[in-house]
């Protein structure tokens, strides 16, 4: 027979043989498996993909009928197309075709036709076939579980990570916070152990009386003026220190001022700021000074001693 007597030859008319080729005999596959088929037969007209299988269920005997009932037919499933999908054609020609294919729907199938189906409805008939498909649902799960500790659902990696992360920062927050207040509390002690019975002002004038004693009135007329600036410097800390309870020695002159000016609160004014800012600039640059001039203490305990009976006069106006 030519090729075009072939052609001449209906779809309808012919029937393929089909088989699962990667399934082993007598075994049965889950739904959603994965599987070869292979179709072969005689010629006709090539299939125009796409391709779908059309399952066609055995016909059920009808129940016989009670003298004057009728009986209803059965009903079809409408699912039944589910038991063989095609997934992807491999392979089609005239004679033969290779498919992918799964069963969606669990089942014993036994001499069950298909049809396989393309584009514009073309329909290739194929001889009955066997195969059996479980479903994925155990025995165990259909009948249920005994009595269980609670559901603990499983979190993706990441949001341990997050959850991790936000836990390590809530924990260096308090410990930072603690690290904080336990540095202060310290800090505040030290401040509190540096307290006189004559008070900061008279303190610091003391202070003041001892140093010229100390640098000035010696007999060889000799003054190591390095160290009394330093000494000096250390002396007018101590006023802070006592006079607003704040640890002026360690902390930044930045902050000695902001803590000062809120201390005084609306009686704080620019050329008070000012002046403590001059005072502390200047004790810094005799710091770095390789020499320094008796005039030059001299100068700064008067501007110490301006700033310290500015902020007499504004404590004695404090209501009491």
């Amino acid at each position: 027979m030519s090729d075009a007597d072939n052609s001449a030859v209906k779809n309808e008319e012919v029937q393929w043989e089909c088989e699962v080729t990667s399934l082993q005999e007598g075994k049965s596959w889950t739904v959603g498996d994965k599987h070869n088929l292979a179709c072969r037969g005689d010629y006709i007209e090539k299939l125009e993909a796409p391709l779908k299988i059309k399952v066609i269920p055995p016909e059920k005997k009808q129940p016989e009928e009670a003298a004057g009932v009728k009986t209803a037919p059965p009903m079809e499933d409408p699912n039944i197309d589910y038991a063989l999908v095609i997934l992807e054609a491999k392979q089609v020609d005239n004679s033969s075709a290779d498919f992918v294919v799964t069963s969606y729907k669990p089942g014993q199938y036994k001499d069950v036709k298909i049809k396989i189906v393309d584009q514009k409805n073309a329909e290739l008939n194929v001889q009955a076939m066997n195969w059996e498909v479980t479903s994925v649902i155990t025995k165990e799960t259909q009948n249920g579980f005994g009595p269980t500790s609670p559901l603990k659902l499983a979190y993706p990696w990441w949001l341990w990570l997050v959850m991790a992360g936000a836990i390590a920062f809530v924990a260096l927050l308090i410990i930072g916070k603690v690290l904080l207040l336990n540095r202060y509390r310290k800090l505040m002690k030290e401040v509190k152990s540096h307290a006189t019975a004559l008070g900061p002002i008279n303190q610091f004038y003391k202070d003041l009386r001892s140093l010229k004693s100390l640098y000035l009135n010696n007999e060889d007329k000799t003054v190591n003026t390095k160290e009394y600036w330093e000494a000096l410097e250390y002396k007018f800390e101590l006023y802070l220190i006592r006079q607003f309870e704040i640890p002026a020695n360690k902390w930044s002159d930045q902050k000695v001022m902001a803590e000062i000016k809120k201390n005084l609160g609306s009686q704080s004014s620019l050329k008070l700021n000012n002046q403590l800012k001059r005072i502390l600039s200047e004790f810094k640059k005799g710091n770095k000074a390789e020499n320094i001039q008796v005039e030059d203490i001299q100068q700064m305990e008067v501007i110490s001693q301006n700033y310290v009976e500015n902020i007499k006069k504004i404590t004695e106006r404090r209501p009491v």
